[in-house]
Parts: structure tokens; sequence; C-alpha cells
């Protein structure tokens, strides 16, 4: 009630899953999303690095191409996979809140 407020050109809405439906709902929303937009890409948080795994193992099997960017991997290899995500070379960026922390990324249709 009392917080910030997203700028107007944000839409935020609540989709209520059971648990076992939420990668599948995941995954159909980040297509329609992709669809949609010719300039932004979708980034997902996860809780976890475990769970980002799962993501991504969900993502492959699906053949939807994507960078994956959280804690466990060494700093090269974080950087890289951002820079694939920034410059549009691949649509989803799967990651833990360690991206939330004071990164400025352009051009994202959906979190």
């Amino acid at each position: 009630v009392g917080g910030p407020r997203p700028p107007p050109q944000v839409r935020q809405y609540f989709v209520e899953s059971r648990q076992d439906g939420k990668v599948g709902l995941l995954i159909s929303h980040m297509a329609q999303a992709l669809k949609r937009s010719q300039t932004g890409g979708v980034m997902v948080f996860c809780n976890t690095v475990k769970s980002c795994a799962y993501v991504h193992e969900m993502l492959v099997k699906q053949g939807i191409p994507h960078a994956s960017f959280h804690g466990d991997l060494p700093p090269k290899a974080r950087q890289e996979q951002l820079s694939r995500f920034v410059e549009g070379l691949e649509g989803v960026l799967v990651t833990t809140d360690v991206m939330s922390r004071g990164l400025d990324i352009q051009n994202v249709a959906m979190v």
C-alpha cells in the first residue's frame, strides 16, 4: 500500500499456480512476451542457484535459448552470460537475486 510505485508503462499482475505447474506457466508467459516484444528480453529471478539450474534444464528441454547468471559461476562466465543477454544474443536471462543489486539493464520486456 505505501511503497514505491512502478512507472506507468509497467504492468504488474499476479498469476497463481500450483507448485507443479509453475515452470510450464512461466515458459508460456515467456514465449508470449518474446513474441510480443521485438526489442526486450525476459528476466527470470529464482530464489536459489538450484532453482536456476532447474529452470535452465526446463528451458533446454523446450529448446528456449537463454543465459544464466548466478553466484556459482566464475566472474568471467557471469560477465559473458550477462553480455549475451544485454547485447540481445539471448532473449532470456535466468538469474538469482545477485542480478537485482545495482545493475541497470535496458530493454527488458518481462521480469
